[in-house]
C-alpha cells in the first residue's frame, strides 16, 4: 500500500472522501470519482474542504494537493512526505504557521499560499529547488525569507502583503524570474538588487506616504533606463 497506508486508513480515507462527493460542490474536492477503496490508492489530486484527514498525507503518489479548511491552525510536518507533490494551494484564514518540513517537498513546481494568518515563511522555503511559480497573499506577513534567493528555477513571484514594509536583497539573485508582481502598500523601499532583474511590475497606493516615496525612487532611478518596469498606480479609498 501507498506509503504504508493500513487498511484503517485506507477506510478514513474512504469514509471521508464519499462524505465529501456527497455535497453539491464535489466537483471541487477530487480529480478523480471515488467508487471504490482501491481508488484511494492512486488518487494523484486532492482539493480538501472543510477537513484533513492525517491519512491523506500517506499518499505518496499525490501531485496536487489543495487544502482550504478554515479552522486549521497549522499543516502536519507530514506534509513533507509527499514526495511527488508538483502543485500546493493553501487557502486557509487561521493558518499561524507552515512546517520546516514543506521544504523536503523537492518536485513542488506551483506553491500558492493564499489569505493564511502566517507573520513569516519558514526559511526552508529556499530549499525548494524545483519551484517555478511561487504566489505570497498573506495580509499579516511581515517579512520573506532571504532564502527566497535560493530559488534558482523560479520564473513567477506574486507578492501580495500590505504588512510587507521591505523585500529582501537576495530577490536580486533570481536570475530566471521572468515575471515579478509586486502589491505591498506598506513597502518603503526596493533593494538595489532588484535592477538585478530584467523586468517586474509594482502596484502603488498614491495615497499611502511610503508608495509615494517609492514610486519617486523608481522613477528617478538611472538603473531603470534599460529595464522593463510596469508602475500601476492605484487610489483605494478609505472604509468607514
Amino acid at each position: 500500500m501507498a506509503n504504508n497506508l493500513t487498511l484503517e486508513d485506507v477506510n478514513n480515507l474512504y469514509f471521508w472522501a464519499t462524505k465529501l462527493e456527497e455535497k453539491q460542490n464535489s466537483r471541487y474536492v477530487y480529480e478523480e470519482n471515488i467508487e471504490s477503496k482501491e481508488d484511494i490508492l492512486n488518487l494523484t489530486g486532492i482539493a480538501a474542504r472543510n477537513s484533513l484527514p492525517k491519512e491523506v498525507f500517506k499518499l505518496n503518489r499525490l501531485k496536487f494537493l489543495g487544502i482550504e479548511v478554515e479552522d486549521l491552525t497549522e499543516l502536519p510536518k507530514e506534509i513533507g512526505n509527499l514526495n511527488n507533490l508538483e502543485g500546493l494551494t493553501i487557502r486557509c484564514p487561521n493558518l499561524k504557521e507552515l512546517p520546516k518540513e514543506i521544504g523536503n517537498l523537492n518536485n513542488l513546481e506551483y506553491l500558492h499560499i493564499t489569505r493564511p494568518n502566517l507573520k513569516e515563511l519558514p526559511k526552508e522555503i529556499g530549499n525548494l529547488n524545483n519551484l517555478g511559480r511561487l504566489e505570497i497573499e498573506c495580509p499579516n506577513l511581515n517579512e520573506l525569507p532571504k532564502e527566497i534567493g535560493n530559488l534558482n528555477n523560479l520564473t513567477n513571484l506574486y507578492i501580495t502583503c500590505p504588512n510587507l514594509n521591505e523585500l529582501p536583497k537576495e530577490i536580486g539573485n533570481l536570475n530566471n524570474l521572468e515575471k515579478l508582481e509586486i502589491k505591498c502598500s506598506n513597502l518603503k523601499e526596493l533593494p538595489k538588487e532588484i535592477w538585478n532583474l530584467s523586468e517586474f511590475k509594482v502596484e502603488f497606493d498614491i495615497k499611502n506616504n511610503n508608495n509615494k516615496e517609492l514610486l519617486k525612487y523608481i522613477v528617478d532611478s538611472p538603473n531603470n533606463e534599460n529595464k522593463d518596469v510596469e508602475l500601476k498606480i492605484v487610489i483605494k479609498e478609505k472604509k468607514d
